[in-house]
């Protein structure tokens, strides 16, 4: 392959000209189509455009010219985010076999540190998906799958090598909860606040930033901010629901499976208008008046879209990933029995109001009701909002120390052997 092509697309690809990134490197591949350089960062500039289906076939591609942790680990997360979740698993299960969990071990924790120090490790560079990684990925999309048993093995071999791990910690608490193991559950969140792992039961980020409060929910009074954020997009109320309105009738394409293991099949489902982390912004050529709302947000926003849960359906109890990050729901069509939970407490939403929470507190939701809720959800991040806050706690909780003990961290990943000995 002409070596001046490769270096024009590596060019391209560093100073952010994706599509010229993608073409080059399409034209390399076509002269050297075994060119595992071009393949991996082409891949990379599918996965930027968030063209995770597509990209997670360019890294298949690699993986069967040559086997390794790291293709099939990063083959593994585009085919997780493309909800190819039967083909991730495989995945996953190939980058584990390269010299086992213990190995990875190091590079989890290094390229947890810092993503530079990671990239200049050659070998964690090559093994970081043979560790942790791996095991929490596996964990993950098992329990997307209501496999929880399974879910649990590969999720407790994440917490014998790293006992204060969130993620894995997460996600444990999750397939405890959903397979009704609630003594399990309540063992678990109460070791990780008494080790200063989590702050609150209730509130169980994979981030956590402790200098934020500790709240459930939020009110216009809280902010100046969220009462101009509120206030808008109830203004445009309106407006943004006629919108909806014609996408459902005109676009149904649009509406797409929300599949995250959180409720029954085809019950929740969402129109993006912004996806978190895209380059593409607000959709504005499908929804011009939601985005006309949504611009100069007094908040900057990490993801909008409308969600639609189906009469009957019930969204399980989670926790978002940080707790940076607050929700809005401005309330666009209501059942009479539809209500949300957060932490200890339930509202009711109201057409045309905003309500407001912390995405990482426990919230489930529920449509009783006969007809769908669709609400327009918008997320913003809370580190800009007043840091005068009072912490926010639900009753008969006090603030747990952040200080943990080496026999806490312990406890939590021994959890739920004897159990498991049991079934063996």
């Amino acid at each position: 392959a002409n070596p001046q092509l490769f270096e024009a697309a590596f060019g391209h690809l560093q100073a952010g000209r994706i599509s010229e990134a993608e073409g080059d490197f399409r034209r390399v591949l076509k002269l050297r189509p075994s060119s595992m350089s071009a393949t991996r960062n082409l891949g990379a500039v599918l996965g930027q455009q968030q063209r995770y289906s597509e990209a997670a076939d360019v890294h298949l591609l690699e993986l069967r010219f040559a086997e390794s942790a790291e293709a099939a680990g990063i083959a593994g997360k585009h085919l997780m985010r493309a909800e190819r979740l039967a083909e991730a698993e495989a995945a996953f299960r190939v980058a584990l076999k390269f010299e086992g969990p213990r190995f990875g071990l190091h590079c989890y924790r290094l390229c947890t540190r810092s993503k530079l120090a990671c990239s200049q490790d050659s070998q964690c560079d090559r093994f970081v998906y043979a560790g942790p990684e791996g095991l929490n990925a596996l964990g993950y999309i098992l329990r997307q799958q209501d496999r929880l048993d399974e879910a649990q093995l590969f999720l407790k071999q994440v917490l014998e090598l790293l006992p204060s791990d969130r993620q894995a910690l997460s996600n444990l608490a999750m397939a405890l909860q959903f397979s009704d193991q609630a003594a399990e559950f309540d063992a678990l969140t109460a070791d990780a606040v008494r080790a200063g792992i989590w702050r609150h039961r209730h509130e169980r980020p994979i981030h956590l930033n402790t200098e934020l409060p500790m709240r459930s929910w939020y009110t216009v009074g809280d902010s100046p901010l969220l009462r101009e954020a509120s206030v808008r997009l109830s203004d445009s109320f309106q407006k943004i629901f006629q919108e909806y309105q014609v996408l459902e009738s005109q676009l149904p394409s649009e509406i797409v499976l929300q599949n995250e293991g959180l409720a029954k099949p085809n019950s929740w489902k969402v129109i993006w208008i912004k996806r978190a982390g895209s380059m593409e912004g607000c959709r504005s050529t499908i929804a011009p008046n939601t985005c006309n709302a949504l611009r100069s947000f007094p908040l900057q926003i990490d993801s909008a879209r409308f969600s639609i849960m189906a009469p009957r359906a019930r969204v399980r109890p989670h926790c978002g990933q940080s707790n940076e990050l607050v929700n809005l729901h401005l309330a666009l069509r209501m059942g009479a029995a539809s209500a949300i939970r957060v932490g200890d407490e339930t509202r009711t939403w109201e057409e045309g109001r905003v309500l407001m929470f912390n995405d990482a507190f426990e919230h489930e939701l529920w449509n009783n009701g006969y007809d769908d809720r669709v609400i327009l959800l918008v997320r913003v991040h809370q580190s800009k909002l007043p840091q005068q806050q009072q912490n926010q706690l639900p009753p008969n909780n006090q603030r747990p120390s952040l200080q943990g003990d080496i026999n806490t961290r312990t406890n939590i990943a021994s959890l739920g052997k004897q159990r498991q000995h049991q079934e063996l």
